[in-house]
């Protein structure tokens, strides 16, 4: 069985907490990041795509929320139809960030110039 009521609570308090410290530590750095890295005469339009790659990844993780939601008012809960709802949308996750990870590995020899010119 799960947790009572307010432990539950508790943790899922600290969860939260533990979330939004690892994201104001992530912030910093990655502005930091964007000002070293960027050339100079682009620097405040770097800036604002990280702030847009911020706001983009907010709005994904919106979506993949809607996706795992689970509607027990629909039907009586089936938590094998959700464990494979859950499986699928994981898997499709998995499978786009490979994707996306292969790219930037291939990649990889055109970027590396550009980030070596970089004071």
């Amino acid at each position: 069985a799960g947790l009572s009521w307010p432990r539950q609570s508790a943790v899922d308090f600290f969860r939260i907490r533990l979330h939004t410290i690892g994201e104001l530590c992530i912030i910093p750095v990655g502005i930091s990041m964007i000002s070293k890295l960027s050339p100079k005469n682009y620097a405040s339009t770097f800036m604002g795509f990280w702030y847009l790659v911020w706001a983009f990844s907010h709005y994904l993780a919106g979506q993949v929320a809607k996706l795992t939601a689970l509607h027990p008012e629909e039907e009586a809960f089936n938590s094998m139809k959700y464990l494979k709802m859950y499986g699928d949308v994981f898997l499709y996750m998995t499978a786009i960030l490979l994707v996306l990870s292969l790219l930037l590995l291939l990649l990889r020899p055109y970027l590396r110039p550009v980030l070596k010119r970089v004071e």
